[in-house]
């Protein structure tokens, strides 16, 4: 199993998997980093991406875009894909464009034949950001929130 994303990625403590997570990585940058992974059609890979580029403030479509030719070459590489929703943050104003960019990035996965695994709202709190139960920082996990993250992926504690 590979887990492919930013620092939430890289900073996921669980054993056993290959992380191919970097801190501060975009949607952008893991399309440059895409011919560096090995085609891995036997395996299954989880894709979980964007809170970066939210807060660069990059545009939906761009994001969205991104998002399309990384479900489209990654399916081509494995087995199984299977792309988790950008979790929460402390900031309303950029909850609302994450809900939003689930949503569309839900119907990506859907028409790539991808499989989606929709667990912002287990993250989300009652003041509407992420449950502060789960974070460090207001965007980063806790181990709590590692703990609930990889329950939802079935992976090992």
């Amino acid at each position: 199993m590979i887990l492919l994303g930013d620092s939430i990625t890289a900073w996921n403590p669980v054993r056993g998997v290959v992380n191919l997570g970097v801190p501060g990585d975009t949607t952008r940058d893991l399309l440059w980093r895409l011919e560096e992974i090995e085609e891995g059609r036997e395996g299954e890979i989880y894709l979980m991406a964007g809170v970066n580029d939210v807060i660069m403030g990059f545009p939906d479509e761009k994001i969205l875009g991104n998002y399309t030719l990384l479900i489209n070459e990654l399916k081509k590489k494995f087995r199984s894909l299977t792309v988790i929703s950008i979790l929460p943050v402390d900031n309303m104003d950029r909850n609302k464009k994450i809900e939003s960019l689930n949503g569309r990035i839900e119907e990506i996965a859907t028409k790539a034949q991808a499989g989606y695994l929709d667990i912002y709202s287990e993250f989300l709190g009652r003041d509407g950001g992420i449950d502060s139960r789960y974070t460090t920082d207001g965007i980063h996990l806790s181990t709590r929130g590692y703990e609930l993250l990889n329950s939802k992926l079935n992976l090992p504690r």
